[in-house]
This record gives structure tokens, C-alpha cells and sequence, in this order.
């Protein structure tokens, strides 16, 4: 009978009686030859891909093509997360009541904005019910939120009779799991030994347990005292409080010390007449407090110092 044989198989054929000639070299070019191959040798013409012929087979096979999908990379999205951390101090504010407002200081560590119009908080094992608020100078516009990187805190309203000055508690944030989002990993930093606020003093270091939060740099870890007796400067600009208040300046506020240059100035004694810091009918504190920016350019920052001195009792 005459055969006829494509191209393609005929090409199949030559190259697989090469293959079978390295084995063995006797072997003809019959495609029923024993010697042609074993039925797993493939080869690859152009896209397609056929299986030489097995060693009791008369024809050969044709595998269809192999299609390789490549799959698209995967990429790991971070999750959003709403992150709140206690910043180790807290304020009350309020007396002669039954309660008292505790604001209690925290940070938004995540990357996107934590918002609770309720959540609950517990002060040494008393659980209490709040709502979370930026400070001022936040940039949220939605209520009872704070933007990722910005300070906030949690009001409460506490028994008058828990609450002491300068006292550590334990604060535990975010109890029901309202207040933040994200993997649990959030919930794992919201327990901390937290301090109310401390008197301020004429000779303490300015900090955040001081004020509440953290004070400006301007002023942070300074003295009162040291700012006012021209030690340090307590203005973002480095100026001296002797740099204007001098023996030779015309404000009513000139103690005798030649200007930029270092005095100790004692809280309790009087200075330019009859007033002093501390003691007396209109003190220098006061008037440091309430005269207005435009006449003397006392920065917000040291305005806030000199008032939580004053209310703390003005204690040296």
C-alpha cells in the first residue's frame, strides 16, 4: 500500500529516529520501528507540542498545545488602621459636684482617622463611657474624630472622689472595640499607668504631666523661674524676657537687670514698685496672662505656663 506522510510527521519521524540513534545505532527510519523512542520523549514544533510515537504504535499522537496563564503578582494592600495610644497623662477639670471631666490624652499612631462618638475606658477596673476628641488645632472635620498623627482624648466624666493630682492609674482604652479599626494588632497597645496632671512650680522642668499634653518646645523642659529670670528664652524667636523687660525700658514691668542679661527673680519678692509674681493684688502673673498680644507679644505657649502656675497655688 503507498503511505503518504505529512511534512510535519515526516520531520517528527527524522527526529525521532535521531534520538532513537544514540541508543541505538542500528534502528531504521520505520515509524514502527522498536528502537523509535519511549512514549514520554516530547517535542515542541513551533506552538504546538506533539509525543513521539510509542514503541507498539503506527501513527503518531498529537498533544494539543500547552497554554501557560501567567497570573497577575499579587500585592499586599496594608490595611487601614485607626491606632490609639494613651500618651501617659491625663487632666480633670470641674469641682463642688458629684463628677468631675477626665480628659485622657492619646495619639492616633495608624494611617487613617479614628473616630468614636462613644466608647468605653476603664480607670483602675472602674469601667466609664466616653466619646474620643481632637485637640485644638486638629485638622478632622468630622465630629469626634482624630486624623492619623494628631493628638486627641477621651472625655469622661469620673466620681469627684476618685480622682487625685499627680497620681498614676491604670487606664485601659477602647474596651468594646468601637474606637479603633484595623488587624487586632490596634487593641494591643491600649493599656498603660497613666498620671493626672501635677502642680507646676516655679523650679519645675515644664512637662506633659504638667499641662496636660505635651507642651510646645519653646518651652518644654524649661523652669518658669529660669524663662523669667532671663536664664533661657521661652519665645520661639530665643529673645530674652530682659531683652525688652529691663532697668532701662519704659514697661511698667522693668526689673533692675541691664538688658539680655541674667537676674534671679524671686516669685514672692516685689519688683518695679508693689507687685510681685506671686503675692499680690494684681500680680505680675495676671497681667502676663491677660494683657493683650498686640501691645505685648506673649506667646499662647507661655501664657498657658504662667496660668497653670498661678492656679496651682503659685508655689515656688
Amino acid at each position: 500500500m503507498k503511505r503518504t506522510h505529512s511534512l510535519t510527521a515526516s520531520f517528527v519521524i527524522s527526529l525521532s529516529s535521531l534520538l532513537a540513534c544514540g541508543a541505538a545505532p542500528d534502528g531504521t527510519e520505520d515509524p514502527s520501528s522498536a528502537e523509535l523512542g519511549s512514549s514520554e520523549q516530547e517535542l515542541t514544533l513551533g506552538s504546538a507540542s506533539v509525543s513521539t510515537v510509542s514503541k507498539t504504535s503506527t501513527a503518531l499522537i498529537g498533544k494539543p498545545p500547552i497554554v501557560v496563564i501567567k497570573q497577575p503578582p499579587i500585592i499586599w494592600v496594608p490595611l487601614a488602621t485607626g491606632d490609639l495610644v494613651l500618651d501617659g497623662v491625663m487632666r480633670y477639670y470641674g469641682g463642688g459636684t458629684a463628677t468631675l471631666g477626665l480628659q485622657i490624652n492619646v495619639s492616633n499612631i495608624g494611617d487613617s482617622p479614628a473616630t468614636a462618638a462613644s466608647g468605653m475606658v476603664s480607670i483602675n477596673g472602674t469601667v466609664l463611657t466616653g466619646a474620643l476628641y481632637q485637640y485644638y488645632g486638629g485638622t478632622a472635620t468630622t465630629p469626634n474624630t482624630v486624623n492619623p498623627g494628631q493628638r486627641g482624648y477621651i472625655k469622661v466624666e469620673v466620681p469627684t472622689a476618685m480622682m487625685a493630682p499627680c497620681t498614676p492609674y491604670t487606664v485601659k482604652i477602647d474596651l468594646g472595640h468601637t474606637m479603633q479599626y484595623g488587624d487586632a494588632s490596634v487593641f494591643n497597645n491600649d493599656t498603660s499607668i497613666v498620671t493626672t496632671v501635677c502642680p507646676l512650680t516655679w523650679t519645675t522642668p515644664i512637662g506633659a504631666v504638667h499641662l496636660g499634653h505635651q507642651p510646645d518646645v519653646t518651652v518644654a523642659g524649661k523652669k518658669l523661674g529660669d524663662i523669667v529670670s532671663s536664664v533661657v528664652s521661652g519665645r520661639p524667636d530665643g529673645a530674652l524676657c530682659s531683652s525688652c523687660h529691663n532697668a532701662g525700658s519704659s514697661y511698667p514691668y522693668h526689673p533692675n537687670v541691664p538688658a539680655n542679661a541674667a537676674q534671679t527673680i524671686d516669685p514672692f519678692l516685689n519688683i518695679s514698685g508693689n507687685e510681685s509674681w506671686a503675692c499680690s493684688s494684681n500680680t505680675w502673673a495676671s497681667q502676663f496672662i491677660y494683657l493683650p498680644v498686640a501691645k505685648y507679644p506673649h506667646t499662647e505657649f507661655l501664657k498657658e505656663v504662667v496660668a497653670k502656675w498661678r492656679d496651682d497655688g503659685a508655689l515656688r
